[in-house]
């Protein structure tokens, strides 16, 4: 094989490898110091369904049904309990907690892979592309998300079905169209096994417009269309049916089946929300965190949390610039192939449609989305803002590299660097002069408990460093390409530290509270093994 055909594998083994390390480190050595990242959903849901479904398992028996659960409830047919995810499988091998973590760390990788690998097909350089793709796990909505191992398990493939999309616009044979439609069913019978039946509905409707966008824009043949469709049906049809027949069964029985359009519309994203992009603890921070008070703003925490850190959203817009009014008069074009320019746009548009999506009953989308089967049975509209993130940290790559290629000329990025840190800092003062003022006229509750000085003070972290890079590249605006590299890693460093500190990463719950630890836990358990799992 020649060199040229080796590289890229080798530089996919060495990037795996070495997020591998540093993942599974984040999330196992906590363990040494009798610390786990095991709270909200995965510590009373997610991770005791899979724990139990695994020892089911090992008994020789299907996990059907929960005895633990009021008088006995599905398990099987419970798409959380993600019996047949892959990954799922840790818990049959490792300790609960291990094997929660191990999980985590596999699906952060999953995602950071799927970037790399999705920026790649988009001719984002190697490294901003590597540098942005390997912190995206530990920022934004996928970070917030991962108190669900279900939701981020869902939210990880996203990227592979993007790039299935692109293979079918890209396909010279019926060969490639049906290998492509092969890796987006894949793709997506992942997303149906890692149990959240929001990430089936609200992602496939992501997917759908995107893909929708593709075809026509990429005036793909429909003798392309054809295999890649069947290869797809056939798929989801064959590959999660063990799990995905008796768990729309039971969904047909339960009482979602005969639910309001209250409950569908319960759990909007919030306007004020998109304040996080800048001031990530505006309201609080999750429960637990002794650095800040608990969350007080709208819903929940995880659900309105979509800082991507200030250094990426920069370079995001940076990058949106460039596609939105590049020009072949301007060199703004040469930050984004031509080739990768229609994908960005549609990319861009999907990413609309779910913002949009997930404002809820916000906007008039809303009314509509709710006339679509499946669509109108499940709650927390919120959950679609996941595509945002994805789509900023694929600009954020972009801008990465226009960056490093335009040094000479980067006055303008190191200006904007400049405003976006300082008009931070306006906020965070008024926030400081105004504090419970202001909260309530964004629409939070502020209570004399929750006091804003923490949270300006966290917020501050990220914002003021900023602002100071920008300051000195303002009066410094010729740096080498090593210096400009150094410092946008540093300040990417510095969002996702102070981000995860003060965040769950910051709040990591004792072992004694985590399932397999607890004896209340423990007597069940050994009670399960008592039975042999015949339930």
């Amino acid at each position: 094989m020649s060199e040229s055909a080796t590289a890229p594998r080798y530089r996919y083994l060495r990037f795996i490898a070495v997020l591998a390390c540093v993942y599974l480190a984040a999330n196992l050595i906590p363990l040494l110091f009798h610390r786990s990242v095991v709270i909200g959903d995965n510590l009373i849901q997610n991770n005791p369904l899979r724990y139990l479904s695994a020892q089911i398992l090992k008994t020789g028996h299907l996990p059907g049904w929960n005895i633990f659960s009021w008088s006995g409830t599905p398990l099987l047919a419970g798409f959380n309990a993600g019996t047949f995810y892959p990954l799922s499988a840790l818990y049959l091998i490792f300790p609960p907690l291990v094997a929660l973590g191990v999980l985590i760390a596999g699906v952060q990788l999953i995602f950071a892979t799927g970037l790399f690998w999705l920026m790649d097909h988009l001719k984002v350089g190697e490294i901003p592309a590597a540098i942005i793709a390997a912190v995206a796990p530990f920022l934004g909505y996928f970070a917030a998300q991962t108190v669900h191992l279900d939701m981020v398990g869902g939210i990880a493939m996203v990227p592979f079905m993007l790039i299935a999309v692109i293979r079918l616009t890209r396909a010279t044979s019926a060969k490639r169209s049906f290998g492509a439609g092969l890796g987006l069913g894949v793709s997506y019978s992942l997303v149906i096994l890692a149990g959240a039946p929001e990430a089936m509905i609200y992602e496939a409707a992501f997917v759908a417009v995107f893909t929708l966008l593709e075809l026509l824009r990429s005036r793909t043949p429909p003798h392309r269309v054809v295999p890649f469709a069947i290869a797809f049906v056939v798929t989801v049809l064959l590959v999660p049916a063990a799990q995905l027949l008796p768990g729309l069964e039971f969904v047909g029985l339960s009482q979602r089946s005969h639910l309001p359009a209250t409950f569908a519309t319960a759990g909007p994203l919030y306007p004020n929300a998109f304040m996080g992009l800048l001031t990530p603890f505006l309201f609080g921070g999750p429960g637990g965190n002794a650095a800040q008070p608990a969350y007080f703003g709208a819903f929940g925490f995880e659900e309105m949390q979509i800082f991507v850190g200030i250094a990426p959203l920069v370079l995001a817009a940076y990058a949106l610039i460039a596609v939105a009014f590049g020009s072949r008069r301007t060199r703004a074009r040469d930050a984004v192939p031509l080739s990768s320019r229609r994908i960005l746009q549609d990319l861009i548009f999907a990413t609309i449609f779910s913002t949009v999506a997930a404002l809820g009953s916000f906007t008039p989308l809303e009314s509509l989305l709710l006339h679509v089967p499946i669509y109108d049975k499940q709650r927390l509209p919120a959950r679609n803002i996941f595509a945002l993130e994805i789509t900023v940290v694929v600009l954020a790559a972009f801008g990465f590299e226009r960056f490093l290629a335009t040094l000479k000329r980067s006055r303008t990025i190191l200006i904007t660097l400049g405003l976006l840190g300082a008009v931070a800092v306006v906020q965070t003062i008024l926030l400081a002069v105004i504090g419970p003022s202001f909260t309530i006229w964004l629409g939070g509750t502020y209570h004399q408990i929750n006091h804003l000085d923490e949270i300006i003070a966290s917020s501050a972290v990220e914002v003021v460093v900023i602002a100071a890079f920008g300051l000195v590249a303002f009066l410094r605006p010729r740096l080498t390409r090593r210096h400009a590299m150094l410092a946008v890693v540093a300040l990417v460093g510095v969002d996702v530290v102070s981000f995860n500190y003060q965040s769950y990463y910051g709040s990591l719950a004792k072992s004694s509270l985590a399932v397999g630890k607890d004896p209340q836990q423990l007597y069940l358990a050994s009670l399960l093994h008592k039975v042999g799992g015949r339930f």
